[in-house]
């Protein structure tokens, strides 16, 4: 699912009457942020402590990619008007940003001491609340913002997610139901579907998706979970529509997976380790679909050279500040397999990436082809729960696979399985999604 959003910080109305404060609010607000900025920094030059004008040119530098002066100009706002609740949200907005958690929830609760009925601090305070696992916490900021602000779709979304997630469906419909209907900002018709089946109401989900498609023909995302719903199932999930998808919700993805109870990456890491035995630090490994880089530091010690591939440029940058891949690399990971020299890798791992393939030939032909001569591949699918295909397009929009479809693949690319176990991956919905930790050897 969608994660809570960071939201951009909101201009509100300025304590100072000078006007051009004003002008430079609404050619911020229509997106001409350079000009706003050079209209606040001639303020500054006049007025240079209007903290007004500070928190304001703050917010446009933060959205033009200059999060430093941002953060010099909000505190600078800030030690003159200590009691500016507006501030202390950026503030908080700012600090989350740059992963500081603690700092921004402390931010946000200041602003709410001092402005308790501001409804989008509470929204931000929930950010964190679920990032930290403090769900009911969460919850109680968000179902407060919404009564205070009815109209603040962003928080309806986000309290649609969280009930979503504990299972609560009839209450994540009604939530989302007033975030689609107040805002196309925050229309997903993937996670509205999603709600529908889940409360045994796939036929007006299809119908919803399907007339969605006559105006929208080119959403990918919609298209493919229409796919799933109709029972038709592809070989693969479009590039497009995955690397999007994760682009969306890159820099708060770790946060949401913990609280998922997401253990895919230890588990895999785990198996391979345990294969390997004490590190030695001299393997060459390959993480196939890296994501943020949950299984990096995990393998860490036991690389000579580590390279991460992945779909999605959000998630490669995130995995960038880990500082522990030796190569990352925006690619499809079959392309990328294929295009390897033979015999680079003692070990090539992924985690919660098949779940987006569903025919593997060509991706196991790939491994057997960048494997060296006993070197390991391990990896995580869904368990087909129904039926005896070899894959299924699960209504999840994930692929699901067959365990005599894993054992046939080793056959047909000369590996072995070294081992095959089922797991539960992680929680969706309320419910436990079931696996396999598939370990294959050469």
């Amino acid at each position: 699912m969608e994660p809570i959003h960071s939201p951009s910080p909101l201009l509100q109305t300025a304590r100072s009457e000078d006007p051009r404060l004003q002008k430079a609010k609404r050619l911020a607000q229509s997106g001409k942020l350079k000009r706003a900025a050079e209209i606040f920094q001639a303020v500054l030059k006049s007025t240079p402590n209007d903290p007004d004008a500070l928190h304001y040119c703050s917010i446009v530098m933060q959205q033009l990619g200059r999060p430093n002066k941002a953060m010099t100009l909000v505190k600078k706002s800030l030690s003159i008007a200590p009691d500016n609740p507006h501030a202390l949200n950026s503030f908080g907005n700012f600090l989350k940003l740059r992963e500081e958690y603690v700092e921004a929830e402390a931010a946000y609760s200041a602003a709410l001491k001092i402005d308790p009925i501001n409804a989008q601090c509470l929204n931000n305070l929930a950010s964190i609340q679920k990032a930290k696992g403090e769900k009911p916490k969460a919850i109680a900021s968000l179902e407060e913002a919404v009564r205070l602000a009815p109209d603040l779709a962003e928080a309806h979304y986000n309290l649609a997610n969280l009930y979503y997630d504990q299972g609560r469906h009839d209450k994540a419909l009604n939530a989302y139901s007033h975030s689609f209907k107040l805002g196309k900002n925050w229309r997903d018709p993937v996670f509205y579907a999603k709600i529908m089946v889940a409360i045994d109401r796939q036929d007006e989900a299809e119908e919803m998706l399907s007339e969605f498609l006559k105006h929208q023909p080119n959403h990918k995302g919609a298209r493919h979970q229409l796919l799933a719903m109709r029972g038709e199932t592809p070989k693969i999930a479009d590039e497009t529509y995955v690397a999007d998808h994760f682009d969306a919700f890159a820099e708060s993805f770790d946060g949401v997976l913990k609280g998922l109870d997401y253990n895919a990456p230890e588990l895999i890491v785990n198996t391979v380790k345990d294969r390997l035995g004490e590190a030695t630090g001299d393997k060459d490994i390959l993480d196939l679909g890296c994501g943020t880089g949950l299984c990096g530091p995990l393998i860490d010690a036991h690389k000579r050279r580590l390279v991460g591939i992945d779909l999605s440029e959000g998630m490669l940058a995130q995995a960038a500040k880990l500082q522990c891949y030796d190569e990352l690399k925006a690619a499809e990971l079959q392309q990328f397999l294929h295009q390897q020299a033979p015999e680079s890798f003692d070990v090539i791992i992924c985690a919660d990436t098949l779940v987006y393939i569903g025919a593997l030939e060509r991706t196991l032909a790939g491994v057997r082809k960048s494997l060296k001569p006993g070197g390991i591949f391990a990896a995580s699918v869904e368990k087909l729960l129904v039926g005896d295909d070899d894959y299924v397009l699960g209504i999840s929009g994930r692929f699901q696979h067959s365990k005599a479809y894993l054992a046939r693949l080793a056959e047909d690319h000369g590996l072995t399985i070294a081992s095959l176990r089922e797991e539960v991956l992680r929680q969706e919905a309320g419910e436990p999604v079931v696996g396999y930790i598939v370990e294959y050897s050469l």
